[in-house]
């Protein structure tokens, strides 16, 4: 997060272990949209499997597959 100079534009990050369920279930993405209190529609995933970003565009989240190929300017023009 610090070295794409994201921290600053990133409200935290949510253990699986916390939350009792991991990516790609759907209560994974359930259980951080009950903690924040926010619709999926507001939400953002950044992952690096394809699998994941389908299952919060699923969830109703937006979310960017990122790859080697992901330019961190798209990352941060997202954040902001």
């Amino acid at each position: 997060m610090e070295k794409l100079g994201l921290a600053e534009h990133v409200d935290g990050i949510f253990c699986s272990a916390r939350l009792g369920a991991k990516k790609p279930d759907r209560e994974f993405f359930a259980g951080i949209q009950a903690a924040v209190g926010l619709n999926g529609e507001e939400m953002l995933l950044i992952d690096d499997s394809r699998q994941n970003s389908e299952a919060a565009l699923k969830a109703g989240w937006q979310a960017l597959h990122w790859t080697e190929h992901t330019s961190p300017k798209i990352v941060r023009s997202l954040c902001t």
